[in-house]
């Protein structure tokens, strides 16, 4: 990993981010990592105590999470590249997220506001005439009980998800 860190280029392409801007992300990272684990309460040992992390250091960190973003691998390919397992992976992700907003927070480069509904879409994006989501159906463990199963039946495909998904598309317009 070490050799990504030497090489502009190939930095720009695997995080999105040139030499000294992803240093002074990662010593902001660092420094939030250490603000967190010495937030913790109820802690057992002291901080630094304890098996050593499997993502060392605040620049570490940072590749992980931001190489996450960029290339957006599933859990396998980050556990090859990380040589950490599938599940630390998802966890890491999950610490690691937060962290990163609050540290672009900081440094006022996140986007104004979230898009929370139809009406904030539109305002956003007035010229914007008709949006596409991509989705995909994921195989479903079905309830023997027949009141259960009836809302994820493949045979009915205008379940609830899909009426507010229809109505929530239909306050656009």
């Amino acid at each position: 990993m070490e050799h990504l860190f030497r090489n502009e280029r190939t930095m720009k392409a695997v995080f999105g981010l040139g030499s000294e801007k992803f240093d002074e992300l990662a010593e902001g990272m660092a420094r939030l990592w250490t603000k967190k684990l010495e937030s913790r309460k109820n802690r057992r040992r002291a901080v630094g105590a304890g098996q050593p992390s499997k993502i060392p250091t605040g620049g570490h960190k940072l590749a992980f999470i931001l190489f996450h973003l960029k290339v957006y691998p599933t859990l396998d390919v980050l556990s090859v590249f990380s040589g950490i397992n599938n599940g630390e992976c998802c966890r890491w992700i999950q610490k690691l997220l937060p962290l990163l907003e609050q540290l672009l927070g900081e440094k006022q480069v996140l986007p104004k506001r979230r898009i929370r509904s139809m009406q904030d879409f539109a305002a956003a994006f007035p010229g914007a005439s008709e949006v596409i989501l991509d989705g995909m159906e994921r195989p479903v463990q079905r309830s023997k009980k027949k009141r259960r199963s009836a809302s994820i039946t493949p045979g009915k495909r205008r379940g609830i998800h899909a009426r507010r998904l229809w109505e929530w598309m239909g306050s656009v317009g």
